[in-house]
């Protein structure tokens, strides 16, 4: 078993949870993690994967919307003590992206350690591949950005959830793909007739059509909207704010078009619980949430997928 033990200084948020791990090895083996305000201790029958101490930064980093990163670090695999320590970090208060479950109450802390232990026990799972360390990067690079001006925070969620929505396979991409491979060539035949005045143009062209064999943000997560998992409205978030972003434009500004401030805080908010809402489908996280889209920040039950029959794989 793996033994997670979690509290910060002053004591207000403990918990304890476990889980069970396959390993060969006959060794036992545990370490110890200090950071500035957490100490968290894991403990194995066996021996634990290389690198384990990584993992746990990781999902203490997705619960808490914070790097975690240790200072000293304890490990003992049979009569072997490491110990290793190093400059903790500067602390940085700078960051505003939201937790996806906000800790208020008892009850919720209790279910932040089942959403960690989703979060770890994944991330782990796939240790070898490319998958596992793409998820977490992404949630690095969501909460960095969340550091800068509203507009740049804005632009960085959308991309995080373009990032983890491109984690999810897309049945009709094959077809796609097949699609624009025929139409390529007649394209570019009847260019010949109708040459560009420079090459720029038909560079932007051939660009376009080679977007558009990859599937977009709504193509992969479709069939998580139509199962009711994911709310139409919170795409419309991301539409309004990442198109606005990507394309150079000042979310807040003195033009008639420009989006207020309040208006633009409630779209960040719907594209943060976007964001996690395709993280817990990922991990297969069904509990709850905090709805960083609602009046008041309710909790909420994951919605499950009303066809599970139809649901694409992960990448």
């Amino acid at each position: 078993d793996r033994d997670y033990r979690l509290s910060t200084s002053d004591g207000s948020c403990e918990s304890h949870r476990q889980h069970r791990i396959i390993n060969d090895s006959n060794d036992s083996s545990c370490f110890r993690m200090d950071t500035n305000g957490f100490s968290v201790l894991c403990i194995a029958e066996h021996s634990l994967p290389a690198g384990y101490e990584d993992r746990i930064s990781e999902a203490l980093h997705f619960i808490f919307a914070r790097p975690v990163v240790w200072c000293r670090l304890i490990t003992n695999n049979r009569q072997t003590r490491i110990e290793n320590i190093r400059t903790p970090p500067p602390l940085n208060f700078s960051y505003k992206m939201s937790r996806p479950l906000s800790i208020s109450s008892f009850d919720h802390r209790a279910m932040t350690w089942r959403l960690f232990e989703s979060y770890v026990s994944h991330i782990s799972r796939e240790s070898g591949g490319n998958f596992s360390r793409a998820l977490p990067a992404i949630v690095w690079n969501a909460s960095e950005g969340s550091i800068g001006p509203v507009g740049i925070w804005g632009l960085s969620i959308c991309v995080a959830t373009e990032a983890v929505a491109s984690l999810i396979s897309h049945e009709g991409s094959s077809d796609s793909a097949d699609y624009i491979s025929q139409l390529m060539p007649y394209i570019e035949s009847h260019m010949q007739s109708f040459p560009p005045k420079n090459m720029s143009d038909k560079d932007r062209v051939i660009g376009s059509l080679n977007a558009v064999r990859q599937p977009r943000l709504q193509d992969r997560i479709r069939h998580l909207i139509t199962g009711g998992v994911i709310e139409e409205s919170h795409l419309k978030s991301w539409k309004k704010i990442r198109h606005k972003s990507a394309h150079g434009a000042e979310l807040l500004g003195s033009r008639k078009e420009d989006i207020a401030m309040q208006e633009i805080i409630d779209h960040i908010g719907a594209v943060i619980v976007l964001l996690y809402t395709i993280i817990f489908h990922i991990i297969d996280y069904k509990e709850q949430y905090t709805d960083y889209s609602a009046i008041g920040w309710p909790t909420k039950s994951v919605r499950a997928l009303s066809s599970p029959a139809a649901e694409p794989g992960t990448s």
